[in-house]
């Protein structure tokens, strides 16, 4: 009845277990009937069984017929307005148990590879512009030893990863896409230890940062492309050259 009340009203609505009612055995007796609506209905509908409830309030003190407990009925409608509400959020988590999709396009953004009940790869579309653009694979025991990635997003992973114990360790970057590193990171536990930039042409670093909790502390630079670093350059908290 409060269906047909809502619906004519404009707000659609949804009665669960309306065919349990005669369950036995372990089923339980009470509880088992539920209107479901939208939380955006949830003011709305609220209101007409307000109005409603009025209505048969005073049609029972006229008939002198024992009167309805309203607030009971507006109590478990909210109750299961809220209930509604905590499952439709759950059941629309863009995670599942394959990969996350972030923007809801249908297309998951990041994806879980398993074998044997752990997992062995793992993709991502940082952009989410449908390609793939990180990608990270694990060992027998599932934990990530290596990492491809695409930082300019332009199809091509020039850069590589390595991980050790979980925590990253190197990282190295081919820009040009030539077979010659122009620059790697090494990290220290996790945290950017020192960025080596490569001569191309000698392939031995003409510069070299030294970084600590994430900040430039100093430098050290080939001035003249001999493989001597020649130069040394201090940083203060700003990261600017003392």
């Amino acid at each position: 009845m409060i269906k047909i009340l809502l619906e004519s009203n404009g707000i659609h609505s949804r009665v669960d277990g309306e065919h349990l009612q005669s369950g036995v055995g372990t089923l339980q007796a009470i509880g088992i009937v539920r209107l479901m609506v939208e939380d955006s209905d949830f003011i709305a509908a609220s209101e007409i069984i307000d109005q409603w409830e009025s209505e048969q309030s005073k049609k029972s003190s006229v008939n002198n017929s024992p009167r309805s407990k309203p607030i009971a009925l507006k109590a478990f409608l909210a109750g299961v307005l809220v209930a509604s509400g905590f499952l439709y959020w759950i059941y629309n988590t863009p995670v599942t148990v394959d990969g996350i999709d972030y923007n809801a396009d249908g297309i998951l953004d990041d994806k879980w590879e398993f074998k044997n009940n752990r997992i062995r790869k793992s993709t991502h579309d940082r952009n989410l512009d449908g390609e793939v653009d990180t990608i990270f694979s694990y060992g027998m025991s599932g934990i990530i030893h290596s990492g491809e990635i695409d930082h300019n997003f332009d199809g091509t992973f020039e850069t590589k990863q390595k991980y050790r114990k979980g925590n990253l360790e190197s990282e190295q970057s081919d820009i040009n896409q030539n077979g010659i590193i122009e620059f790697r990171t090494l990290f220290k536990y996790g945290f950017i230890d020192k960025i080596e930039f490569i001569d191309e042409d000698t392939g031995k670093v003409r510069k070299r940062q030294f970084y600590k909790m994430g900040r430039l502390e100093s430098a050290e630079f080939d001035s003249n492309g001999d493989g001597d670093l020649d130069s040394k350059f201090i940083y203060d908290i700003y990261e600017e050259k003392i």
